[in-house]
């Protein structure tokens, strides 16, 4: 038996094709290791029924959303998301998931961190994970987020109301990201050439290696937000050949400066 329960405040919300436990942050602790002991208890995890608490027992509802005041000016609220395993003690915080993403400008308005203004409020959200702007037009109705309306979603039984999303800053922020990696690469490259210094190298794939996995995570939310509606169909190709090029310049510069271990 456990001697003692903690209140902890939380709302269930369904985003997209997702379901997640919406906190806000000051309800829980602000020690990481103690926060996520937190979590774990609240989602029934580790379990794969999560029968002792509120998680779902699937990927697609074992997700949690920490939202509160922002830490930047240029937005209203900070979200940060995890992904609950249910198999292991693990929050996962090293993506985002842009269904849950809907459900933070509700949210917020409901718990009194944004101004709600009729008909409809814009919500400018600090995404933490990938430290990026996403911003979420929301239908006001009394001072409350409106829930019913007319928008269907494969996969989901009931109706709901639209939440339109802006990603058009987080883009911007991922690319800027990936750029930045592959100019490192081109300097680390270029020094590795001139000094003709095959110690730079351990360090340049390393570099590279993340040009890999932001390629891969880069594309895979771009997809995310195309299945969502956030982006037309007619930029896909134009933003993976982007990102694929980048990945390849990456490759090349990694393969010039591999030349030196020849010198």
């Amino acid at each position: 038996m456990k001697s003692e329960v903690i209140s902890v405040k939380c709302s269930i919300v369904r985003g997209g094709t997702s379901k997640g436990i919406f906190i806000l942050e000051n309800e829980l602790p602000s020690d990481p290791v103690l926060r996520d002991k937190y979590v774990l208890e609240i989602f029934g995890s580790p379990d794969v029924r999560q029968i002792d608490g509120l998680g779902g027992a699937d990927v697609l509802t074992s997700k949690l959303a920490i939202v509160g005041p922002s830490s930047r000016e240029d937005a209203d609220v900070d979200y940060t998301f995890g992904q609950v395993s249910f198999v292991d003690a693990k929050v996962d915080y090293k993506s985002n998931c842009g269904n849950i993403s809907a459900g933070v400008g509700p949210f917020a308005i409901d718990n009194g961190l944004v101004k709600a203004v009729e008909p409809y409020t814009t919500v400018r959200i600090h995404q933490v994970n990938t430290d990026s702007i996403i911003n979420a037009k929301v239908e006001v109705k009394d001072g409350r987020a409106v829930i019913e309306g007319g928008l269907h979603i494969d996969g989901v039984p009931a109706l709901g109301s639209t939440v339109e999303l802006d990603f058009s800053d987080s883009v911007k922020e991922e690319l800027r990201g990936m750029v930045g990696r592959v100019e490192e690469l081109y300097i680390l490259t270029k020094e590795a050439i001139v000094e003709k210094d095959a110690r730079l190298l351990p360090r340049i794939d390393r570099v590279e290696d993340q040009v890999d996995g932001l390629r891969k995570r880069l594309i895979d939310s771009h997809i995310q937000r195309l299945n969502q509606g956030a982006c037309k169909a007619e930029s896909s190709g134009v933003f993976i050949n982007l990102v694929s090029n980048l990945e390849r310049l990456g490759d090349h510069l990694t393969y010039i400066a591999h030349t030196v271990e020849e010198y």
